[in-house]
This record gives C-alpha cells, structure tokens and sequence, in this order.
C-alpha cells in the first residue's frame, strides 16, 4: 500500500515536471516579450529544480538547516541569472 503510495506522490511530480517543461519551451517559443519570456523560464527552472532535490533526492527528509540552505540557493541562483540578464539586455 505505502509503494503504491509512492509511486502515485512520483508520477504526479513527474507530471508536474513534464508539464512546466511544456510551458517553458511554449513560453521561449512564442512569446512577444523576450524579457517577461526569459524571466518566467529562469523561474520555472528553479521550480523545476526545488521538486528534483526536494523529491528525488530527498532533501524532503534532511534536517531543516540543508533545507534553508537550499531554499537559499535556489532563490539567490534564479536572482541573480535574472538580475544578470536584465542588467545585459537593453
């Protein structure tokens, strides 16, 4: 019961994977403003990456200060790419 469990709680972050994959490569392709497209993708990245460690490489479990850590990462790392790129871009 508890891998069938599992399993279930795994495909939907999967789904939920392949579904912000979808959006990004959408929003690059078609998208009217290359800066609103641009930052949306880097933030659905940084999504994409918190559910990968968060479940599949179970940071989930780990004790609250590798968690703040990575929370920290994530949202220093999807600022400053965005901050770059709008700094570079005129």
């Amino acid at each position: 019961m508890t891998s069938r469990l599992l399993e279930r709680h795994v495909t939907r972050v999967w789904l939920t994977l392949v579904a912000a994959s979808l959006v990004s490569w959408s929003l690059a392709e078609h998208a009217a403003a290359a800066r609103l497209a641009v930052t949306s993708v880097i933030l659905i990245a940084a999504f994409k990456v918190r559910l990968v460690f968060i479940h599949f490489m179970e940071l989930g479990w780990k004790p609250y200060p590798w968690r703040l850590v990575f929370e920290l990462w994530t949202v220093a790392s999807a600022a400053i790419l965005i901050g770059g790129y709008w700094l570079a871009t005129p």
